[in-house]
């Protein structure tokens, strides 16, 4: 009597792939909302480091202008380091998905792409997600928003903010792309309005609507000399589109073991 055919079962951990971009998003979440909530406070005005021996770097007592100036430039601080958190921490969770996509090609297909990997891990997060899409068929529809995304976390981090040649990526201007859960109400003629302006506005609906809720892109473009500016509502969405990402690349993911299992009877746990 033959033996039975052992069969291969190789065991991916989703949580400890996803876990640097989850947790990046919630220390983004956590320390900017710290940051812009010190920065908007009026009665919040203390900046001078604790301890017995002080440094005076600037003045004991600011003028209101010049605390003004301080605290913009702190949220800007604040922003960009939000920003580097999360598109490092989604670049550590896509290099973890790729390995193991080379992995698994390794075990199931006999291929090396060891060469790739090496390449892959070195770029950004943008033409990782290409790559990842041209290679195994992990698509994520929103690659090149995050090439803003990269553009202005460098011009906050490199350039205080101030917007040069080099960071712009549409018409010498730059323009930063994300996500945004917009809430609408759809009326009997077909028109739609934004709920947040008929709470706001009053607005009397006689014909009666339809409440829902979309998925859409938002830019907001600075202009080459300008300043960035993102406000905490800007944060936030960039924040959920940075979640939202994780989480359909994960699923991406998932399909692709489930593919990869019906292709070669070698399955996956």
């Amino acid at each position: 009597m033959a033996d039975k055919e052992e069969k291969l079962v190789v065991n991916v951990d989703l949580d400890r792939i996803c876990e640097p971009a989850s947790k990046a998003i919630r220390r983004a979440y956590v320390f900017s909302g710290f940051a812009i909530n010190a920065a908007t406070r009026a009665d919040f005005n203390t900046y001078h480091l604790p301890g017995k021996m002080q440094f005076r770097f600037v003045p004991d007592s600011p003028t209101a202008e010049m605390t003004g100036e301080y605290k913009a430039e702190f949220m800007a601080w604040a922003i960009g380091n939000a920003l580097r958190e999360v598109i490092e921490g989604f670049g550590v969770f896509l290099d973890r998905t790729c390995l193991a996509c080379v992995e698994l090609s390794r075990i199931s297909n006999q291929v090396d792409l060891s060469d790739f990997y090496r390449s892959f891990e070195k770029k950004g997060v943008a033409p990782k997600l290409r790559d990842l899409a041209t290679q195994f068929g992990i698509t994520l529809d929103v690659a090149d928003g995050f090439d803003s995304l990269t553009a202005a976390r460098n011009c906050l981090s490199h350039r205080r903010g101030v917007v040069e040649e080099r960071d712009c990526n549409e018409r010498n201007k730059l323009v930063v792309r994300y996500w945004e859960p917009a809430v609408i109400v759809q009326q009997p003629d077909g028109s739609e309005l934004r709920a947040d302006r008929v709470i706001n506005e009053a607005i009397v609906l006689k014909d009666g609507g339809l409440l829902a809720m979309r998925i859409q892109e938002t830019a907001k473009e600075f202009q080459i000399g300008s300043v960035i500016k993102l406000t905490p509502e800007d944060v936030k969405n960039i924040l959920w589109t940075m979640w939202t990402a994780t989480f359909n690349l994960r699923a991406a993911f998932v399909n692709y073991l489930n593919a990869l299992d019906r292709r070669t009877g070698k399955p996956t746990d």
